[in-house]
């Protein structure tokens, strides 16, 4: 009985242990694309639109259909690939096409950074992980349970 005991709690920590490190991996809007977009798109994107100088519009921006990218949208849940975003981002259409890319005026985004917006569309493009609050540092969350 205490080898069963045994392998149950090992067991249980090799699956917390997997959990963890796949937890490591998510990527958010909130967390990993407004850094991005705050150092390399904002310059643009604000100066020329206003009404996306905030995350929110940002966020809300890149969920609808546009007309400037002919109905097809900017992200596609799942689908990196079928996202016009990744397109800009790589200079490339899917069929190897090659288009302007963004940020435009400036070297391409490092590939670090391009395959970070590339996961997060392909895990679904979340604005923030369940579970954690990504918006709140440290020391607001401490002086929410004074």
């Amino acid at each position: 009985m205490k080898w069963f005991h045994v392998a149950l709690i090992l067991v249980f920590l090799v699956m917390t242990a997997s959990f963890v490190l796949r937890a490591e991996k998510l990527y958010s809007y909130n967390r990993h694309i407004i850094p991005i977009n705050d150092e390399n798109c904002l310059g643009c994107h604000c100066g020329s639109y206003r009404f996306l100088c905030t995350h929110d519009s940002m966020m809300e921006y890149i969920s609808e259909l546009r007309e400037s990218t002919k109905g097809v949208p900017l992200v596609v849940p799942g689908k990196p690939d079928s996202s016009v975003v990744i397109w800009r981002l790589e200079g490339k259409l899917p069929n190897g096409e090659e288009i302007d890319y963004m940020p435009q005026g400036s070297d391409k985004l490092p590939e670090e950074k391009r395959q970070i917006y590339r996961e997060w569309i392909e895990q679904g493009a979340v604005k923030s992980i369940v579970g954690v609050d990504d918006t709140k540092k440290w020391g607001q969350i401490k002086k929410m349970f004074k």
